[in-house]
């Protein structure tokens, strides 16, 4: 089976100070992946160097069985979705224009066909953000918006779905909300990584997990062969007690201190 997205040796060098040392990793149909890791691990560059936004120092991304680098941006964009970090909006728009951007390899929201249209409501009502499309932006909370950055992201109906920090500005009810959308597209039959900080979401609804830590894959497995204590210690500096019965894994994180 051809993987939806490889990265292949990846490198990533700023300011004399290496980010990314040699990662190469390959995502299937049907996975939903938990890209762990603590602050400064390189998470973040590397889903915006998958999503061709930055150069590696070298490597190559490998997008469907072609180079991304061979595609062009509207050809990447039919292939990939992203979802960044920062979703600051500095327009006067409404949630309902803001989720179109996600189907502007298309055509909308220029010319938003039947098709744009059906993909812009379900995207809206998948997220629970079809209540406030009309609203501005700016009149949004942060986990309002959060859910509309998040129609984005499917609006598209990308095979590769890429989501950095996806449940980071949500209550609690919300993040299990998203989490459960992220696996459910994997089990559509498309390709999701998400960086994330919520372990035990991880834990609940990633079919795999990568640790990344100091530039470098440190661990790449499913959920209960990754999430030990031993691994929290050393790359969290937690420590970690892991219950699993027939229906899911849970973990519960304490200070090494206590």
């Amino acid at each position: 089976m051809t993987a939806l997205l490889s990265l292949e040796n990846i490198a990533c060098r700023m300011g004399g100070r290496h980010i990314l040392n040699n990662v190469s990793l390959s995502l299937e149909a049907g996975e939903c992946v938990g890209l762990i890791g603590p602050n400064g691990a390189g998470k973040s560059t590397l889903l915006r160097i998958a999503a061709s936004l930055e150069k590696p120092s070298g490597g190559q991304v490998i997008l469907r069985g072609g180079k991304a680098s061979d595609l062009s941006p509207m050809e990447r964009a039919r292939r990939l979705s992203y979802l960044a970090q920062a979703r600051e909006i500095a327009w006067t728009m409404t949630a309902r224009e803001i989720t179109a951007l996600g189907r502007f390899a298309w055509g909308a929201p220029l010319r938003e066909s039947p098709e744009d249209a059906a993909a812009l409501e379900k995207a809206l009502a998948e997220t629970g953000a079809a209540a406030f499309a009309n609203r501005l932006a700016h009149t949004l909370s942060g986990g309002e918006l959060a859910r509309v950055h998040l129609a984005r992201l499917l609006a598209g109906n990308t095979p590769v779905l890429l989501a950095d920090e996806p449940v980071s500005a949500l209550d609690p009810a919300h993040q299990l909300a998203v989490m459960k959308l992220l696996r459910a597209k994997a089990d559509e039959g498309r390709a999701v990584i998400a960086a994330l900080h919520e372990l035990p979401l991880a834990a609940r609804y990633c079919t795999r997990i990568l640790v990344l830590h100091e530039g470098a894959i440190a661990a790449d497995g499913s959920p209960v062969e990754i999430l030990k204590d031993k691994l929290m210690r050393d790359v969290f500096g937690v420590r970690a007690s892991i219950e699993q019965n027939e229906r899911e894994l849970r973990i519960h994180l304490d200070p090494l201190a206590d």
